[in-house]
């Protein structure tokens, strides 16, 4: 007969399960499989983030093992997403990373998928979070059955592109005059061009985050990170450049895009992510974006950046005809699906 478990663990149970190689040989998880990282460098980063969850008091993580305690065939990390909970005067939480072993019978997964999920949403519900979140590879239709099969419904559709950024001229590496880095000052014209800039997205679309602030949440974003960087207390930001387009003196549009240096590592080539563009009202139609997307793909080819990536929501047509008229190609599509608690 099998058996078979689902067990909390610690990092240092995780590490005893044999769980950084096991990760070699599980299912697409990494949003940037679509670059084709080696099966070493997969694991690495699933493993960094399962260890980040294990190791905080408000994380958890559970394994499904068969047959004995080192035959693995399912990791999941639950963990309370802070800035959610603060923002929205709610606990949230998010599934994730959650990794399969390749090569499950199906019928077999379903299951799998079924006893991990509903054990997840079980805790969440004793610990009183109020929604619980998932994004996931749209490729994923398996899990994404699951998931729907117990209460969770889409809240949004990323479209995930990539640029491959060539050697440009060194004299193209002095900055424009009408770029520079964000400063407080710019933050009330900021706010007006964030306020309900992206209607697609599941801040909004999810009815009840849009009543808690969710049309502000790129608002706070920008002043967090305006201030973050200022005062070097969040490492993310400084990592993070927002810069803004002035026209006439005046802010007519922002950009932020992201290094990460651990990213690189595992890559073994210098990577950035786009993170942001918003035009002013005022100032579309007249080619502001597009000096935007050029100038970020610019700032990162001068540092030595070989591939960017930039992100949408299904639907958002005009962002898309953007990025791919500046060299960005769709690579992969992104769920993210919620369920109250």
């Amino acid at each position: 007969m099998t058996v078979c478990a689902i067990r909390e663990d610690s990092a240092e149970g995780l590490d005893r399960a044999g769980l950084l190689p096991w990760l070699e040989r599980t299912r697409a998880e990494w949003f940037l499989e679509y670059l084709a990282p080696s099966a070493g460098a997969k694991a690495r980063h699933l493993y960094q983030r399962f260890m980040s969850v294990a190791r905080n008091p408000a994380g958890r993580v559970t394994v499904h093992a068969e047959g004995g305690p080192g035959e693995i065939q399912a990791a999941l990390a639950v963990e309370r997403l802070a800035w959610d909970s603060l923002h929205f005067g709610m606990e949230c939480a998010r599934l994730g990373p959650y990794c399969t072993a390749e090569n499950v019978d199906p019928s077999r997964l379903a299951s799998i998928h079924a006893e991990m999920l509903e054990d997840a949403i079980a805790w969440t519900a004793a610990k009183n979070f109020r929604l619980l979140q998932r994004r996931l590879l749209a490729s994923n239709a398996d899990e994404i059955r699951a998931l729907e099969r117990l209460g969770f419904s889409q809240a949004d559709r990323l479209i995930t592109l990539h640029a491959v950024l060539r050697d440009g001229a060194e004299s193209a590496c002095s900055d424009p005059p009408y770029f520079r880095q964000a400063a407080p000052d710019d933050l009330p014209a900021l706010a007006r061009m964030a306020r309900g800039a992206f209607p697609l997205s599941r801040f909004v679309r999810d009815e009840r985050l849009r009543e808690a602030g969710g049309a502000e949440v790129y608002v706070k974003w920008i002043e967090n990170l305006v201030v973050a960087r200022r005062s070097r207390l969040d490492v993310k930001a400084a990592e993070t450049e927002l810069v803004v387009c002035a026209v006439d003196g005046r802010p007519a549009g922002c950009l932020a895009f992201r290094r990460d240096g651990t990213v690189d590592d595992l890559l073994g080539w210098p990577f950035a992510t786009l993170e942001l563009v918003l035009v002013d009202p005022e100032f579309r139609g007249r080619g502001v974006g597009r000096r935007l997307v050029e100038e970020a793909m610019r700032r990162c080819r001068c540092a030595g950046v070989r591939g960017m990536e930039a992100s949408t929501w299904s639907g958002a047509d005009a962002a898309l005809r953007l990025y791919q008229s500046t060299g960005f190609q769709p690579r992969a599509e992104l769920l993210t699906l919620h369920r109250w608690i």
